[in-house]
């Protein structure tokens, strides 16, 4: 068993004491990290962080990955297609940095929801560019479902979840 935990902080949310932002400095703007036994494992970039483990236990990590859906409209089917591929039984830790709904797409969304996603699984429309700089974070085993997930809008705090798989 393993200690996974996940931050995302908006914009507008406080930067922890020891945390950089996405672009790297010491103040505002969107933040993330995904820490496997307090080792970070995320790459604290724009957009979807994503780390996939085989096992609980698995250091280096099967795959890591960003997707910058803030800004690159082809982000979401690159991601949809990465999370398709992935193979069933594996552990999927997602946070988020920034605005990742700005360049959503429909098949991002339903490979989310079927990963159990409760805040993907809203309407495009509500979901589309609607919540700017929010905080978001999840964990699922693909084929099982959801572990957890923390949703919270800009400006109402970071999410910061710990789960032991």
């Amino acid at each position: 068993m393993v200690n996974v935990i996940l931050e995302s902080g908006g914009a507008q949310d406080p930067l922890p004491q020891g945390k950089t932002n996405w672009m790297g400095q010491n103040g505002p703007g969107g933040w993330c990290s995904i820490k496997v036994n307090n080792v970070e494992q995320g790459l604290n970039s724009i957009g979807f962080n994503i780390v996939v483990l085989k096992f609980p236990e698995q250091n280096p990590p099967e795959q890591y990955s960003c997707f910058d859906t803030c800004k690159d409209q082809n982000a979401c089917f690159t991601l949809a297609d990465f999370i398709q591929k992935i193979q069933p039984d594996r552990y999927i830790l997602m946070s988020a940095c920034g605005s990742i709904t700005d360049c959503l797409c429909q098949p991002l969304c339903d490979e989310l929801r079927a990963l159990g996603s409760g805040y993907f699984s809203r309407s495009m429309d509500e979901l589309s560019g609607a919540h700017r700089n929010e905080s978001w974070v999840m964990v699922a085993r693909k084929g099982h479902g959801l572990i957890k997930e923390c949703f919270k809008p800009a400006g109402q705090g970071p999410c910061i979840d710990s789960v032991d798989i």
